[in-house]
């Protein structure tokens, strides 16, 4: 004998968000100023405020936001210590609450650096603006990992902060770096109507001198100009500054009319963008 069942499943309406508890415990409690932004802001950016759709998603979603937006803003081992959706059923609301323990504020320990085999640590180390005693900054931190990412050095970088409440004082920071081939080679062909025939190449060398050097060197060659640019540029020192020398030349030839130029110069720029010169 087989038996078969019909479910028919009516919605009902939308649970609407009633309340909204945020309290945050701990040192970020008493931290003022360093922890007076990041208080304001939770329940600004809290994405479920009174009146939103309650759904298990965006709860989820949002106390995980919250708990990263403390993280961020220096208080990296943050976590929700207590949580509740109130669900009333007959008045289609529900109230939320949720705890969350700072922990302690970290500041800034030793740079750990894993994966190098070419370079030198202090070559990671020259890029960081982060230095031991800092309180943490993970803005910061995006930054190096953004300007290490950039450098031409490597394929890919990682970093994270020891979240270990016991090393908050100086708490580790670990990066993981995987080495870039040193040597790329890029050519290119084309046509068009304006210029004919076109061609450019580009010949790069992140490390010609074994001391992370970067040479580079790019050439174009069209029907009425050929240009030639080569550009070293040196690893950053101790200080954070990068220095660099170029040089260019140029030909033009238009309508019978022939232009040669020649320009050189030099450049010293900050891995802090706040101390750019050049």
């Amino acid at each position: 004998v087989t038996f078969a069942a019909t479910l028919v499943l009516t919605p009902g309406p939308s649970t609407l968000v009633r309340d909204v508890h945020i309290d945050v415990e701990g040192p970020a409690a008493r931290d003022v100023p360093a922890a007076t932004d990041v208080l304001a802001r939770l329940p600004r950016a809290w994405p479920l405020p009174r009146g939103a759709v309650f759904t298990q998603a965006r709860w989820t979603q949002a106390k995980g936001d919250a708990v990263a937006a403390l993280a961020r803003a220096g208080f990296a081992a943050a976590k929700i210590t207590a949580s509740e959706a109130a669900v009333d059923p007959q008045a289609e609301a529900a109230d939320l609450r949720v705890t969350m323990e700072s922990g302690p504020r970290f500041r800034v320990g030793e740079l750990r650096i894993r994966g190098l085999s070419r370079y030198p640590p202090s070559l990671v180390r020259n890029f960081s603006t982060l230095k031991p005693g800092d309180a943490y900054d993970a803005d910061a931190l995006d930054t190096l990992v953004r300007l290490l990412s950039g450098s031409g050095y490597f394929a890919s970088v990682q970093a994270a902060i020891a979240t270990d409440a016991a090393t908050a004082d100086a708490a580790p920071i670990d990066i993981a770096v995987i080495e870039a081939p040193t040597r790329r080679l890029d050519a290119g062909f084309g046509y068009s109507t304006d210029t004919q025939f076109r061609a450019n190449a580009s010949w790069r060398n992140v490390d010609v001198d074994g001391r992370g050097t970067q040479l580079a060197i790019d050439a174009r060659l069209e029907q009425d100009l050929s240009n030639l640019a080569v550009r070293l540029t040196a690893a950053p020192n101790a200080d954070g500054w990068i220095d660099g020398v170029r040089g260019e030349v140029e030909r033009t030839d238009i309508f019978k009319l022939v232009t040669e130029t020649a320009v050189a110069g030099v450049r010293r720029q900050s891995v802090d963008v706040r101390d750019n010169w050049t």
